[in-house]
């Protein structure tokens, strides 16, 4: 029996590694088609990264205290990268946005394994050759996820204080973010019927970057959002319905079959 249970241990094992393996395969895969594709948003933080690698400071125009990209720690992370490595920031953005595919996808298949290898296995590799995420290649996006889905395994996990400091680089990778580190408090609260203490980390890890950007641009909202929400309110531009119908089109349009 021993011998037995030893022997499934290494099955399961294997498993796994052929897992991560496919997984790899298929992001070096998609990283070698995409290598030259951006989304043209991309280029905004692009060049803030690599003003603030020059040592330019966080701006689009050095000299001009205007904040304009949405995603501030991914920006903090290509210009660090550049800074260390000397490479471009577009590069730079594709090969963490490759790690980032492969990292989400393991973690997917971390999360879901217990209730099923091959079904966990299979989200996995689904997720990780999606047509619709490759429309993201160049942005924060799959940072964004890689980072979402290692922020729940560590809080299913119970790690519930690193939970809270990875929801707080996810809510500086998109403010919106805050809305899933709410979800995931109040199902705390509801589970253990505690306080969700915890997510004093993330207001901690957040809280550097907001008295940053409010001493230097008087406030912590990209001035692209703010027109669009100025715009919103005097009526002009896509009622959300309307966006997300033109959105499905060109991704049922560009999406194989």
């Amino acid at each position: 029996m021993p011998g037995h249970t030893l022997d499934m241990s290494r099955k399961h094992r294997l498993f796994d590694l052929i897992i991560l393996l496919l997984l790899a395969a298929i992001v070096l895969s998609s990283a070698w088609i995409y290598r030259d594709f951006a989304q043209d948003d991309a280029y905004i933080t692009y060049r803030y990264a690599r003003n603030l690698a020059r040592g330019d400071g966080f701006a689009f125009n050095p000299g001009e205290p205007i904040l304009g990209t949405s995603t501030p720690l991914y920006t903090l992370l290509l210009a660090t990268l550049a800074k260390v490595s000397g490479q471009q920031v577009h590069e730079i953005s594709h090969i963490v946005g490759a790690i980032s595919l492969w990292a989400a996808g393991a973690t997917l298949y971390y999360l879901g394994k217990d209730r099923g290898r091959w079904t966990a296995a299979a989200i996995a590799l689904v997720y990780s050759s999606s047509a619709f995420l490759m429309t993201s290649v160049g942005m924060e996006t799959l940072f964004l996820l890689a980072l979402m889905m290692l922020s729940l395994k560590t809080y299913l996990d119970g790690r519930v204080t690193l939970a809270g400091i990875l929801l707080g680089m996810l809510v500086l990778t998109r403010y919106e973010c805050i809305l899933f580190a709410g979800l995931l408090g109040v199902h705390f609260w509801l589970w253990r019927k505690k306080a969700p203490t915890w997510l004093l980390a993330t207001a901690l890890v957040c809280l550097p970057w907001l008295i940053y950007a409010w001493s230097t641009f008087g406030n912590a909202i990209p001035h692209s959002a703010l027109t669009k929400l100025a715009d919103s309110a005097a009526g002009h531009g896509y009622p959300f319905t309307t966006g997300a119908m033109i959105w499905w089109r060109v991704y049922a349009l560009d999406s194989p079959g």
